[in-house]
């Protein structure tokens, strides 16, 4: 309830008023109609966000009077998303095995505010076909009008691949993921956006923008933007499938995160994080106690950080990683190259880590730090690294983001 100050003396119904003694959730707000599922008892200021299921109208929920279709729970048979209509995600949505999801370019899918997790999780054997274009890409977005990192899951694909891990099951109940099948085919995300993701679910169990698990080289993924997640953009757990054309935009984790024996490649990179929030670049690494190291061969990536003040590296290696990354660009970081560890150190001596074409630009307190042990493994890290970085990398190109991605 608003007030208006008057110049006259302080009355005994002013002071009731400012003490919460009269009408004391006159200003409460939520949903006032009983019949939504959201109801508010408390709630005298209806504040539109009712949620009404209506199970035998094509029109599954009424919100701010829109209708929406639902999804949730289990999708038990091929189903075709139409751009058309207004899709509303609930809950943790699983795409059975066998079953195809298709998703029509344009398509808009909004993520609850209901009080559950949303997220759109593909199950080992089922697949996406989500296959947008630059005029109209597929958008995975909240309903809320004031958006927030972290108001939903995210998108996850689990695949048949192969993953350095036994019985792996994705965070927050994601389902299982890994296999011996590495040309395992999950489907197609070409052109989709998906922002506000990366929910926090508990301390150490966290969803990301997008979430790649044991997923096979049959699988397309090209032309993709996780836009403002709370958690990675992209977090990468083994597989066989290739990234390319792929932007991280604002997202408070990793822009990239690879682990568990991906092997595979990646062009087109893009992390661009916003002033004050973000993790590492691009992050590689594995558990090197398994036989299948993580070995990742990029070029072309373009990594822009939140400056050097912010004490994070651009491009780390771990334990376990190994790769051909050339045609790089770095601003914007404490450490601008980080390697670290003596199983690192050993494949630089291997060749099985090489680093070439590197650019090391502005606020970049370190071109490179080495964190190697044997003598011998280290002076081969930083004599790699000094004649990587001759600033000849020009990194990602931008033509391809231009039309469907947002920025910050």
């Amino acid at each position: 309830m608003n007030r208006i100050k008057k110049k006259q003396s302080i009355n005994l119904f002013t002071i009731l008023i400012g003490i919460g003694l009269f009408f004391p959730a006159c200003n409460k707000r939520g949903c006032t109609d009983p019949a939504a599922e959201n109801y508010n008892l408390d709630a005298k200021i209806d504040d539109g966000s009712c949620l009404i299921e209506n199970p035998g109208n094509p029109c599954h929920y009424t919100i701010n009077g829109v209708c929406y279709k639902g999804l949730h729970s289990n999708i038990t048979e091929d189903t075709y998303l139409d751009a058309e209509t207004n899709w509303l995600l609930s809950g943790g949505t699983f795409v059975d095995p066998g079953v195809t999801l298709t998703i029509e370019a344009g398509t808009i899918i909004h993520a609850a505010d209901d009080g559950t997790v949303p997220f759109l999780s593909i199950s080992r054997g089922a697949k996406i076909v989500a296959d947008g274009t630059a005029e109209n890409p597929i958008v995975f977005t909240p309903i809320s009008s004031s958006p927030e990192p972290g108001d939903w899951g995210g998108i996850i694909i689990n695949g048949s691949a192969n993953v350095n891990m036994e019985s792996c099951v994705g965070e927050g109940g994601t389902g299982p993921f890994g296999g011996n099948d590495d040309d395992d085919n999950s489907g197609i995300l070409k052109y989709v956006r998906v922002e506000y993701g990366g929910k926090l679910i508990s301390t150490d169990n966290q969803l990301n923008g997008f979430s790649f698990n044991a997923v096979g080289s049959g699988t397309t993924l090209e032309y993709l933007q996780a836009y403002k997640c709370a958690n990675d953009g992209f977090n990468i757990l083994g597989g066989r499938a290739a990234v390319n054309f792929a932007l991280s935009t604002g997202n408070r984790g990793d822009g990239f995160d690879i682990n568990l024996g991906w092997i595979a490649n990646g062009k087109e990179w893009i992390v661009e994080q916003e002033a004050g929030f973000g993790s590492t670049g691009v992050e590689i690494e594995n558990d090197p106690v398994y036989p299948q190291w993580t070995k990742a061969d990029l070029t072309n990536i373009t990594i822009i950080g939140s400056g050097s003040s912010q004490g994070q590296d651009g491009l780390k290696f771990r334990e376990g990683s190994q790769g051909t990354i050339s045609n790089i660009y770095i601003v914007g970081f404490k450490d601008g190259i980080d390697l670290k560890n003596d199983e690192t150190g050993e494949s630089v001596s291997s060749g099985d880590l090489i680093i070439s074409n590197a650019t090391i630009g502005m606020d970049v307190l370190n071109a490179y730090q080495v964190s190697i042990d044997s003598s011998i493994d280290s002076t081969n890290a930083v004599n790699m690294l000094e004649n990587a970085i001759d600033s000849s990398g020009v990194g990602a190109a931008s033509y391809w983001t231009l039309g469907w991605t947002k920025g910050i």
